[in-house]
């Protein structure tokens, strides 16, 4: 069970859920059923929201945000389907999809790059890019960074100036990429770097949907899937 979910049945297993209001298809929409339900908690009103469900779409309102589903004829069982991640977040409104910068891949994709500088590069020492290697390989960017503060500090150590130049321009490198807090901002530092080519970083991808969001849509799946087990015990 993953975190949005698990953070999903915490927050809402104290929620009711009410039936508002309910009507069926007609002449023009004959397989169209509309119906509105409430969402929450008696003795607070915390996290409630309501759910309607219309002929043309979906819409969420309250608490958890303001959402809406480009979903046509779609049921309450939409909601509660199981690809919360791809295929319900697939069909929200295109204003409604949130997203965030993800510090964590711009950090895994600069720890790429200046390890696979020392890999190619045969201007830089040899046996301290092997030492570098074997040591960063499989360890995070911090890791890295650490690595070459250690060295970047270490007045008695026996580099060749074309890797000392190299270690001092990734020191100053590393301690940018900590201040980046956004996407273009990652971008541009990339793009701009003047001591080691980030080629074809334009094509990486440093941001995903929010966390928030993704706390919502599973809020939503989980009270869908609780109001499809009174809508069957109704049947």
């Amino acid at each position: 069970m993953n975190k949005y979910r698990e953070a999903a049945e915490r927050i809402l297993k104290n929620h009711q859920y009410t039936l508002l209001t309910q009507k069926s298809g007609n002449e023009v929409w004959e397989n169209a059923n509309c119906e509105i339900w409430h969402c929450g908690n008696d003795k607070s009103s915390s996290y409630a929201f309501d759910i309607a469900i219309m002929p043309m779409g979906i819409a969420v309102t309250g608490d958890i945000g303001e959402y809406t589903f480009d979903v046509y004829g779609r049921g309450m069982d939409f909601l509660a389907g199981k690809d919360v991640g791809y295929y319900i977040h697939s069909k929200l409104s295109r204003h409604c999809k949130e997203e965030e910068f993800i510090y964590e891949k711009f950090e895994d994709t600069v720890k790429d790059y200046v390890l696979t500088e020392f890999e190619n590069n045969d201007d830089l020492n040899y046996e301290f890019a092997v030492d570098l290697l074997e040591d960063c390989r499989e360890k995070d960017f911090n890791h890295l960074k650490k690595y070459i503060e250690i060295v970047y500090f270490d007045t008695e150590k026996e580099l060749d100036n074309e890797t000392e130049k190299f270690v001092d321009n990734l020191y100053n490198f590393f301690e940018t990429v900590t201040t980046v807090s956004y996407n273009q901002e990652a971008h541009e530092l990339l793009c701009n770097c003047s001591f080691m080519e980030f080629t074809d970083s334009f094509e990486c991808y440093f941001i995903d949907v929010s966390g928030s969001l993704m706390r919502s849509l599973y809020m939503i799946n989980y009270a869908a899937q609780q109001i499809m087990k009174i809508k069957n015990e109704m049947s």
